[in-house]
């Protein structure tokens, strides 16, 4: 016997919740309710909870200062009638039986659209309840400051809004769809339907109706697994024409109306502007924190010659998939500038690019600043605190030096390569993420594994893709334009001009660089420094090359 509650009056969120005889709702001034009253003082953290018992809808009062139903004061449990009105302090809620448990006969196996006109043609408009639901939903979608938040709030609107037993907001790979989020949080997602709707919202660049396909799509086409859901909606969120995610819903038993598909296209149309919004937010700060880090001094690989020509080809085909990255290279070789144009050449380059120093983060540090934590988990934690896995979110988590992560450390980057899951410290439940993962390091992690200093199956994940950035010696012939480069990126600091003898440039050239590229920019940054003219020659430079360590 489904029911739904409906908020007439008071600061009540959300504004209508449905029910079923399964699933027991709650109410009162905390966050984890189902219905929060987040404003009155006359409600508890927990006030009350509605459930089914026996044939009756019963209301459970936990409140210090009651709950009346017709004005009349609960005692500890009163049965809800049809119109019911429920008062908690200056909330109001009607408590209303659907229109199928009113009748009789109860409802029909067959409820089900009958054409997918009835979507096209606008037979089903929103009712009031439905526009208030909505416009609440914006109010509070353009106030999330990342897409965690607004994720909840999109998918608490169409869960409680559809009557949905599950929602989630998955990501785009069609052999291995990552629910980034989901509600109810234990909920179980069925795998096997959630990878049949991604492809199909993938392929078709629509939205996906299960009951839809069942009456109106030619044999084959329709999706067909119906195990645990016996309806599923797959709605897109777009961007410029692309598809960059979708919200999948699910219904246990029965099917999802004409009013619940216009519900929840406006509210994921909606939401897919303001969730690009938030991603070229988090990408242009992830971009200025690389800037301010000072490093490194190019954002692009500088270099013509066929070993650069190589990398780059090698970077784009290993940013194609969702595997890891491991990037190989001697001190100052161009490590992270390797993972940067990586990012760029993939399918994540609208998202954010991360970097995380794991050899100049302090241990004791390092865990929370990577997987974040929650308001309380340790002393001083006065607030949540996203961390780096989750800001890399749709973009690239590029850890650099990961040789030097802790045992903990390692174990829970495993997970999240292995699982595409992880949990922040103090959380209840792991959180989901679709992060590509790039790593580097100067030291060898086969045999780091071997002598027991770095977990050998992350190892293993860490190298499944390998690239090798080039030492500067193997190639002389990028010298001249490197040399340039950074002279003149030098001059614009000092607004003066230097340039290169032709001597001076061979003798760049003939020389090992064990520094490599960073070390070929402080022996240039030495020379403008000190030579008397705007010309560096050979005889200037063999003053300092004996010096430069790099």
């Amino acid at each position: 016997m489904r029911a739904r509650l409906a908020v007439l009056d008071g600061d009540a969120r959300p504004s209508t919740v449905d029910l079923s005889p399964d699933r027991p709702i709650s109410i009162g001034r905390s966050r984890d309710n189902t219905v929060v009253l987040p404003r009155d003082d006359q409600a508890s953290r927990l006030h009350a909870r509605v459930y089914f018992e026996n044939g009756r809808w019963l209301l459970r009062d936990f409140g210090l200062n009651g709950t009346r139903i017709n004005e009349s004061r609960v005692n500890q449990v009163a049965e809800l009638a049809d119109g019911a009105e429920i008062r908690i302090g200056a909330v109001r809620i009607q408590f209303l039986l659907s229109e199928a448990a009113r009748s009789p006969h109860g409802p029909k196996p067959s409820d089900r659209p009958s054409s997918p006109d009835t979507m096209a043609g606008g037979a089903a408009r929103l009712a009031a309840e439905e526009l208030s639901a909505l416009s609440q939903f914006m109010s509070t979608a353009v106030q999330a400051r990342e897409p965690g938040e607004l994720a909840r709030a999109a998918l608490q609107a169409l869960f409680y809004q559809t009557g949905a037993t599950l929602v989630g907001l998955f990501n785009l790979d069609p052999s291995d769809p990552v629910p980034k989020a989901i509600w109810p949080e234990a909920g179980r997602v069925d795998e096997a339907l959630a990878r049949q709707l991604t492809r199909r919202v993938h392929r078709d660049n629509r939205a996906v109706w299960l009951a839809e396909d069942t009456v109106a799509t030619l044999p084959g086409t329709a999706v067909t697994n119906q195990a645990t859901y016996a309806d599923a909606l797959g709605l897109p969120l777009k961007a410029g024409g692309k598809v960059f995610a979708a919200f999948h819903l699910y219904k246990a038993s029965g099917y999802f109306s004409d009013r619940d598909r216009k519900f929840a296209d406006a509210a994921v149309e909606f939401a897919s502007h303001v969730f690009r919004g938030l991603q070229a937010r988090r990408a242009l700060e992830a971009e200025a924190a690389r800037l301010r880090s000072g490093l490194p001094d190019s954002d692009v690989l500088l270099g013509d010659s066929p070993v650069m020509v190589a990398l780059r080809a090698e970077l784009a085909r290993a940013a194609a998939g969702p595997r890891p990255v491991l990037i190989r290279g001697e001190p100052g070789a161009g490590k992270e500038l390797a993972a940067l144009e990586a990012h760029r050449r993939g399918p994540r380059a609208d998202g954010p690019f991360i970097t995380v120093r794991c050899g100049a983060t302090p241990t004791a540090l390092l865990e929370a600043e990577l997987f974040g934590y929650r308001r309380s988990a340790f002393s001083g934690a006065d607030k949540d605190h996203p961390g780096f896995v989750a800001q890399a979110d749709d973009g690239t988590l590029f850890l650099d030096e990961v040789a030097d992560l802790s045992p903990d450390c390692q174990t829970k980057l495993l997970r999240l390569i292995e699982a595409r899951t992880y949990r922040p410290l103090g959380a209840s439940f792991d959180a989901r993420t679709d992060v590509k993962v790039m790593a580097a390091t100067r030291k060898d992690l086969a045999a780091e594994a071997q002598a027991g200093r770095f977990r050998a199956e992350l190892a293993a994940a860490l190298r499944a893709t390998e690239v090798q950035v080039p030492a500067l010696r193997t190639r002389p012939e990028d010298i001249p334009h490197l040399a340039q480069f950074f002279l003149d990126r030098i001059g614009a600091e000092c607004r003066r001009e230097w340039a290169l003898a032709p001597d001076a440039v061979r003798l760049l050239q003939q020389r090992p660089w064990p520094g490599n590229v960073r070390q070929l920019r402080s022996v240039l940054s030495h020379a403008a420094a000190v030579v008397p003219g705007d010309l560096i020659t050979a005889a200037g430079l063999r003053r300092l090359l004996g010096d430069a360590t790099g």
